[in-house]
């Protein structure tokens, strides 16, 4: 089918509004923790559910969403992903109960699937193979982007008009993006009589990988805040302002990185994720002695964890695509559904492991040892899974035709 719509500027500014918007209701239950704990009379594990919820759905739906994006098109699944946030996020803001807040999660999660899936898709279809890795970094660097946005309007907004209006606000932002989803995403529906891509038989070492990467580092998103008021004792202000410039200083190292591991190659990209996951357990680790330590040690290893968490996740979709680009519908469906397990399975059990012990310490140490598996998990990739020529890499033949041949042998009878 055809891609044609908008320029590759204008698929990936869409896709990084999208893919950005996509978190805000996660980031919401992160940055308003304290609010919703207060409002709703909730427990760490309760408020850690609402993210594992969000993602979780992702998870266990992304098969399903590489799937119908096949079917459907990256410009339509695009579209409902707009309209099923809209739809959440404004029953939320009039109905501000925990049971639905769960069901706003839910929600949302099958959204963000049809999201990923619809945006990888889409900048596929319109970049050169060559950009890839940066082109699907600044995509991704919507998640920080959105995450300043919410660290620092959301906090100050709540205080004056409560967390439901920070609900509503996401819902009107998301409602507003679904014209430019559909007047510039490309179609990017399969032909289907044209043959499907095969996917590498290995490439369930990137999905465990994925999971590792994300059970380890996404509650260095979803905890951060939380973790600075509560062991620290920094206000809710301060401790969005101190992650939404983690995210905001994020947003350009990723940038930097992304277009590193393009000049070096496809082929470098998955080992250079392996050791930002190794630089991630460091940070976390420094995260779990920091209130024994300072204030300072603490923040550092905020910084280092997430800005590894960004670079690493962002990478991960440009490896899909170097080891899969003739099928990254159904590549993202498989490998985003064990990278969103492990986000269904964190916040909880982080909450769960923070309320378990009555500190932080284990709960970040445990994220430092599943982050060294993640970086383990990484190399066997680059070990196990070999890297694809892109289509529109291999250039085309001319063949000459039946045609061409006798005025071809003409012309060198003539030149005799």
């Amino acid at each position: 089918m055809g891609t044609a719509r908008g320029s590759v500027f204008g698929v990936v500014a869409v896709s990084f509004l999208l893919i950005g918007l996509g978190t805000a209701p996660a980031f919401m239950a992160g940055f308003l923790g304290a609010y919703l704990r207060t409002d709703l009379n909730l427990t760490r594990g309760q408020l850690g559910l609402v993210s594992s919820v969000l993602f979780g759905t992702t998870g266990l739906s992304l098969t399903v969403a590489g799937r119908l994006c096949e079917v459907l098109g990256a410009r339509r699944c695009a579209v409902a992903n707009t309209l099923l946030v809209t739809v959440a996020m404004a029953l939320l803001a009039l109905v501000p109960t925990y049971p639905v807040l769960l069901v706003a999660g839910t929600v949302c999660g099958l959204s963000y699937a049809l999201g990923n899936v619809a945006t990888n898709v889409a900048i596929t279809a319109v970049a050169p193979p060559t950009r890839t890795g940066f082109l699907m970094a600044v995509k991704t660097a919507g998640v920080p982007a959105i995450a300043v946005v919410t660290a620092l309007g959301g906090p100050t907004l709540a205080a004056h008009l409560g967390w439901r209006s920070v609900a509503a606000v996401i819902a009107c932002a998301t409602l507003a993006l679904a014209l430019p989803c559909l007047l510039v995403l490309p179609d990017s529906r399969r032909d289907r009589a044209a043959p499907s891509g095969v996917l590498p038989p290995r490439l369930w070492w990137l999905a465990i990988a994925g999971f590792l990467l994300v059970a380890g580092s996404n509650p260095v998103q979803s905890w951060t805040a939380v973790y600075l008021h509560d062991a620290l004792h920094v206000s809710v202000a301060h401790a969005g302002v101190l992650v939404a410039i983690a995210s905001g200083t994020s947003i350009v190292l990723l940038v930097v990185v992304a277009r590193l591991t393009d000049w070096f190659g496809p082929a470098r990209r998955c080992v250079l994720v392996a050791s930002t996951c190794a630089v991630c357990a460091s940070g976390l680790a420094l995260a779990a002695i920091g209130p024994r330590v300072g204030l300072v040690v603490a923040v550092v290893g905020g910084f280092i964890g997430l800005w590894a968490n960004i670079i690493a996740a962002a990478l991960t979709h440009a490896v899909l695509v170097d080891r899969a680009p003739d099928s990254v519908g159904r590549a993202s469906g498989m490998v985003l559904t064990g990278y969103y397990l492990g986000a269904l399975i964190a916040p909880t059990g982080f909450g769960w492991l923070t309320d378990l012990t009555g500190s932080y310490a284990a709960a970040w140490f445990t994220c430092a040892a599943v982050m060294l598996l993640a970086a383990l998990a990484y190399y066997q990739v680059h070990r196990v899974v070999p890297v694809r020529t892109h289509p529109k890499s291999v250039p085309a033949l001319r063949v000459p035709s039946v045609v061409d041949q006798p005025a071809e042998k003409s012309l060198r009878i003539g030149e005799r």
